[in-house]
């Protein structure tokens, strides 16, 4: 492999591992301070602040315009360009700041729940502040070193979770996850210009070249957004602030650690395949290799978390959250799986293709939208959760065509790249189904009664993770060592014998 092949890969590895880890730290912090606040606080709080983050959460996707993407794919940025990018992102933030504090009140009457006037206009505030962050450090991406973003990240989502916890534990009140918000996005905010000093001045000299890149993709993140909060939005009106917590704790389980690693193989994947844009058969080569890469790791865990819900949520939230367990189990699986979009985004990305990119999710986001309405009209909050499901699936097998018709890769390939990850995850499946004893929460637990559940399901996910591991192994030799992370993982054990 020459130089400067062995060079990008190691850092776009390096990169990868970095924010792995960052998002695996940022990610455990998360699950924990969700097991905390739901002991501390109820289904019905999570269920309003649910309501009232909703359209916050919703304005900070669809309208979170992809002006670092552009300055990546830019050689030399140039300082008109972040200026441009700078005041972008603030009329970002101003128009956003407007749309939740008009809509504060009508959402209230649409809930018949006062108290999300206020909670939304709390939540406008850490949207205006997002706006101001530093455009200038998406360079240390481009770069391909991402130790201070690192940092940053896993400093200011602690600061606010365990301000979060703090409160709620001080006040026993919904305003805990207010806050905790409103502090992570604060110190977000002052460590961008802490980290990489810069003097932001106003400017939209180059508006017209970023927008010409991003306008695709901006679309593309108002019609996901729309259809992946319509969820909510029919649970939180059809079913009331208790069901809607439920659900939002469910989804946040079963597709957090999934989600959040796909994101980061996106992120890091990004600045690399645009390095290659220019060389198409090493693009490829990367793209399967990342593919195989976000199976690999993705699917197992989806799905072991699907077979393990109910045990899991039960020791680790408690009994008031048990109608959490059916969310987990209709949606983990079927999350791990859809994670391999990340790395035809990326793809997709560099080469350009961000039209093509919004055609895709029209497609996906029609026919997902009519299996969430015609499940919930059938079959109320199940038939939603099979919507979704099913709605996950469907976005790989458009990728799967998207991918044969722009890159000519064919669709035996395709299922080539995942299928030990499939067959493997299905083995271990029936394995903890099968072969292990139930694991069985009673009601009340003594200190050591958990102690022993706990033991009992980390056994289960290590004889779990063990046959997983032995079955991927053994078809990657029957299908004659195929490219793959076998291979690289196999070179990393060589070094330390």
């Amino acid at each position: 492999m020459p130089e400067e092949n062995k060079s990008l890969s190691s850092k776009t590895t390096t990169t990868i591992s970095l924010l792995a880890l960052m998002k695996i730290i940022v990610t455990v912090f998360s699950v924990l301070s969700i097991f905390v606040l739901a002991k501390l606080l109820t289904p019905e709080d999570f269920g309003l602040v649910a309501m009232a983050s909703i359209l916050a959460v919703a304005l900070q996707q669809a309208l979170q315009i992809p002006v670092n993407q552009v300055l990546i794919l830019i050689d030399e940025p140039s300082r008109e360009d972040f200026n441009t990018a700078f005041t972008l992102n603030v009329i970002r933030g101003l128009i956003m700041l407007s749309l939740l504090a008009g809509s504060a009140y009508p959402m209230s009457i649409f809930y018949g729940e006062s108290e999300v006037t206020y909670l939304a206009l709390a939540f406008s505030i850490p949207l205006l502040l997002s706006g101001f962050e530093n455009p200038t450090l998406i360079m240390l991406e481009k770069e391909l070193q991402v130790k201070k973003i690192v940092f940053m990240n896993i400093f200011a989502q602690l600061v606010g979770i365990l301000t979060s916890i703090y409160l709620a534990w001080l006040t026993q009140s919904y305003w805990a996850m207010v806050w905790g918000n409103i502090t992570n996005q604060v110190v977000r905010l002052v460590m961008t210009y802490s980290l990489r000093p810069y003097l932001p001045g106003f400017s939209l000299s180059k508006w017209r070249s970023m927008m010409s890149f991003s306008v695709w993709l901006t679309f593309s993140k108002v019609l996901l957004t729309l259809t992946e909060k319509l969820d909510q939005i029919l649970i939180g009106k059809l079913f009331g602030s208790a069901s809607l917590g439920h659900f939002n704790i469910g989804s946040e389980i079963a597709r957090r650690p999934t989600l959040e690693f796909a994101g980061v193989l996106n992120r890091g994947l990004f600045p690399a395949f645009s390095q290659l844009k220019h060389e198409h058969q090493r693009l490829l080569t990367a793209y399967n290799y990342s593919i195989g890469y976000c199976a690999a790791f993705a699917i197992p865990l989806g799905m072991g978390l699907t077979i393990l819900a109910e045990p899991f949520v039960l020791l680790f939230l408690g009994q008031q959250w048990s109608n959490a367990i059916i969310v987990v189990q209709a949606l983990a699986a079927a999350v791990a799986f859809s994670t391999i979009d990340g790395p035809t985004r990326a793809i997709l990305m560099a080469k350009g293709k961000t039209k093509l990119i919004f055609r895709r999710d029209v497609l996906f986001a029609l026919t997902k939208t009519l299996m969430v309405i015609l499940g919930v009209i059938y079959y109320g909050i199940l038939g939603i959760l099979i919507g979704i499901a099913v709605g996950r699936i469907i976005v790989i097998l458009i990728n799967w065509f998207v991918m044969k018709e722009v890159f000519e890769v064919s669709f035996a390939h395709q299922i080539r790249l995942v299928i030990r990850s499939v067959l493997s995850s299905l083995i271990m499946a029936c394995v903890l189904m099968l072969v292990l004893n139930n694991i069985e929460v009673p009601e009340a637990l003594s200190l050591i009664q958990w102690l022993f559940i706990l033991a009992e399901l980390l056994i289960h996910v290590m004889i779990g993770a063990l046959v997983y591991v032995s079955s991927h192994f053994a078809l990657w030799v029957l299908m004659k060592k195929p490219c793959g992370p076998e291979e690289k993982l196999l070179k990393v054990v060589s070094k330390y014998k």
